[in-house]
């Protein structure tokens, strides 16, 4: 599914970036929305960070998030949500926004995920950043970030910063599918290739990364283009509190393999088979490829279309 024609091998890697086919941006689409899911004491310092970060152009963004553990102001709250139903509550309340139609992309980013440039020396100070310590250079990667999401050649479908822990050390732009996007950017006529996420795996929103990577790779292989320029590291984990390990989703692999093959017949039957080995579990892996995929197959993108218009009306719960 690797595009190698002529054209692209005579591009340079600048140029392989951005232009993805015969894509042409309306003019109504000024805005990156920003989307997060996370505990409620994260909201005040995601939104300061934004507001320092675009101060000059706050006409140019959105920031939508969604709080697990308890309400807070100016932010979504619903009770007793797993990670992929806190994701999908902000991503409704974006698409159904009254700004939808100026979005280009929307970025949904784990709460404790930080962006720095890729310059930045990894035993230095400023490399042990957390997300709670904002400083110069991070606000500097989000300006540069958002801007280059901004310019009218940049259209590929979805796009990430490097991974600190898969790329570390690899300078060159990428085109990968990975089964944990942190921080990731979806361009606004592929937001239903993403979402709604199942929630038929609510039990372990682990199930949720996988199965999209199963996706992924059946659909758009290695279909997210990676920019070196920048990367992103998460912190944490917290939402592991099982502990029945023989019984539970979360511990069993024979159980998780079900439940996700569940999941994929349920929401993807249409694209299937997929063969889901409980012995050959996926924890964290990427397909990279330094040659970007021809595009979402036409069967998948029908697919989602219709979950996502189905969604939109009620007409599915995911």
């Amino acid at each position: 599914n690797n595009n190698n024609n002529n054209n692209n091998n005579n591009r340079s890697r600048a140029d392989c970036d951005s232009d993805y086919h015969d894509y042409v941006l309306p003019k109504e689409k000024t805005m990156i929305c920003y989307n997060s899911n996370g505990e409620a004491s994260s909201y005040r310092r995601i939104k300061s960070r934004f507001e320092r970060a675009f101060n000059n152009t706050k006409d140019t963004y959105q920031f939508v998030y969604h709080a697990f553990d308890r309400p807070c102001e100016g932010c979504l709250h619903l009770n007793n949500t797993v990670p992929a139903e806190g994701r999908n509550a902000a991503v409704w309340k974006t698409v159904t926004g009254p700004n939808w139609h100026k979005c280009k992309y929307m970025v949904f980013f784990d709460d404790d995920a930080y962006l720095l440039p890729s310059f930045v020396n990894k035993t230095s100070t400023l490399y042990k950043t957390t997300p709670n310590s904002d400083d110069d250079q991070t606000f500097m990667a989000w300006r540069q970030m958002h801007d280059m999401l901004l310019q009218d050649k940049t259209t590929h479908p979805l796009i990430s910063p490097q991974s600190e822990q898969w790329d570390n050390g690899r300078g060159v732009d990428t085109y990968q599918s990975c089964v944990d996007e942190v921080w990731w950017a979806i361009r606004h006529d592929h937001v239903d290739f993403v979402y709604p996420l199942s929630t038929v795996g609510r039990q372990n929103f682990w199930l949720t990364n996988v199965a999209m990577w199963y996706v992924m790779e059946k659909c758009f292989p290695a279909g997210v283009y990676v920019n070196s320029r920048w990367y992103t590291k998460n912190e944490g984990h917290r939402y592991s509190g099982v502990v029945d390990k023989k019984n539970s989703v979360f511990w069993n692999l024979v159980l998780r393999a079900k439940k996700m093959q569940e999941m994929l017949d349920r929401d993807y039957g249409p694209i299937g088979p997929f063969n889901v080995n409980s012995k050959t579990w996926l924890e964290h892996s990427c397909n990279v490829k330094m040659q970007p995929s021809v595009g979402v197959h036409p069967r998948c993108k029908a697919l989602s279309e219709e979950r996502f218009r189905k969604w939109l009306s009620g007409e599915l719960i995911p």
